[in-house]
């Protein structure tokens, strides 16, 4: 069953619904709402120049044990992607819950937490932009489409969302539905070029919840309401991995030339007590193209692979 998110004005209100597992979605990121303002923002073009991307990095949440943060497109561009950044590698940590589109197509939605030991601290929120040369931004807007699916509950739950047939896939997100102690993210990321996945576990003390997996597509060739009757390609970049016995992993991948980043996919290949995402954002280091994945272990020393995956859009 799908969760009721609405965005109204600068807040963020989720309406709590009881699924038929009994659990019910997580109210939390109503709470500690932090800033929408963009600190920096990033213009990309595909190699044609008639698909403009723009990455908004914006402002730190304030120091919360659970930091919420929003980061909302400028006027004239529809939301496709988005990402979140959790500040610094201390070793106690933040670790993410949240990262996912509102509907409105206009604001990306992250959160974190400690875990078990008290760790305030902040995150921020991207949001990844499209604009197409010669296409009216409420056109645009009405085509853009997002598909969610909750799993059923567990202590390591997945979910799997499919795009619409006769869709391309841009980026996708993912939601923890935790209540107790909380549940951690461990992926959020394709797993084909029509499919989006996302996954959490609990960590140390059992609590069993359900998680939410967000696709965002857009018709291939946009209905043929635009000029030309052009197509959208996107490209997936082979995943970038990096493998960590203890402590923080990185791994990064690039945006291929001739194409424009959209989005970002990260998981962690965890056994024992596990892994967590900290980091999923859509820029390398220093705002470069390509996109950008961090996990790490929590108070019990837990190896890990980390994935991570570029989304990039291109015309044809």
């Amino acid at each position: 069953m799908a969760s009721s998110i609405l965005a109204v004005g600068s807040g963020i209100f989720l309406s709590t619904m009881v699924f038929a597992n009994g659990c019910a979605m997580n109210t939390e990121v109503e709470e500690h709402l932090g800033s929408q303002s963009a600190a920096l923002t990033t213009d990309f073009f595909s190699g044609n120049g008639l698909v403009h991307i723009q990455v908004n990095t914006c402002a730190w949440s304030p120091v919360d044990p659970h930091p919420v943060a929003n980061c909302s497109v400028n006027p004239g561009f529809v939301l496709v992607g988005g990402g979140a950044e959790v500040e610094g590698t201390a070793n106690g940590g933040g670790l993410l819950t949240h990262s996912f589109p509102q509907l409105n197509k206009s604001t990306w939605t992250v959160a974190s937490k400690d875990h078990m030991v008290s760790f305030p601290h902040r995150i921020r929120a991207y949001s990844v932009g499209m604009q197409l040369q010669g296409m009216p931004e409420a056109t645009l807007r009405s085509l853009v489409t997002i598909t969610q699916a909750t799993s059923a509950a567990g202590h390591a739950p997945s979910a799997t969302v499919t795009i619409p047939h006769f869709h391309v896939m841009l980026s996708g997100g993912a939601f923890s539905n935790y209540q107790g102690q909380g549940q951690l993210l461990t992926g959020s990321f394709p797993s084909s070029d029509t499919t989006w996945v996302a996954s959490a576990k609990d960590h140390e003390v059992s609590d069993v919840a359900s998680v939410t997996a967000f696709v965002i597509s857009v018709p291939i060739c946009l209905n043929n309401l635009w000029s030309a009757g052009k197509c959208l390609d996107t490209f997936n970049t082979p995943t970038g991995s990096d493998f960590d016995s203890t402590g923080y992993s990185l791994s990064t991948a690039n945006t291929p030339s001739g194409y424009a980043p959209l989005g970002v996919g990260g998981r962690v290949q965890w056994s024992g007590a596990g892994r967590m995402l900290t980091d999923l954002f859509p820029t390398k280091s220093g705002g470069s193209s390509g996109a950008t994945a961090f996990t790490k272990d929590h108070d019990i020393v837990s190896g890990g692979q980390t994935d991570v995956w570029a989304r990039s859009v291109s015309v044809f």
